[in-house]
């Protein structure tokens, strides 16, 4: 680090990750704050407090975070091939008529975001997945310290007796 940059404030790191996240489109909790940042939870609560009191999050179902939104609504887009070989791009009520290889231009420029899209929700599967493992896991586990635990000789007899 120079003498000129400065060091990030602890509530820069964590609106910074929250950002980050939306952007991902990833859920965002504690947890993966936690994760994320190396802070410990009551520093968490503290700044997500704050980001909610300024109006910048807010809380939503199973310990989630939500970003109040920072753009504008989605607007209605299309893409259209047009008989002569042009492509009429609408978003909204504007649009744009674009030559092959504009269209092919913008193309490649969006396949960047269409790669960034497919690795988020690939990733999304993967984490509700782990997470699915994780609760088998856990069961396995208390199933097997079930079977671990000794038993006392008057249910073991009488398990001998039932059979």
């Amino acid at each position: 680090m120079s003498a000129n940059e400065e060091k990030a404030t602890t509530g820069q790191i964590i609106w910074e990750t929250i950002v980050g996240l939306t952007n991902d489109e990833r859920d965002i909790s504690r947890q993966v704050l936690r994760d994320a940042t190396g802070l410990s939870y009551e520093v968490i609560d503290d700044h997500i407090k704050r980001l909610e009191t300024a109006g910048k999050v807010f809380k939503v179902g199973k310990g989630l975070i939500k970003v109040v939104p920072l753009y504008p609504p989605e607007r209605a887009q299309s893409l259209t091939a047009l008989p002569d070989g042009r492509v009429k791009f609408e978003i909204g009520d504007e649009y744009l008529v674009l030559t092959p290889p504009e269209a092919r231009r913008h193309g490649l420029l969006f396949t960047g975001f269409a790669r960034t899209f497919e690795d988020i929700e690939g990733s999304n599967k993967a984490l509700i997945r782990t997470a699915e493992l994780a609760d088998e896991v856990r069961q396995l586990r208390r199933e097997i310290a079930a079977l671990k635990k000794p038993k006392n000789d008057a249910q073991f007899d009488l398990l001998e007796a039932g059979q």
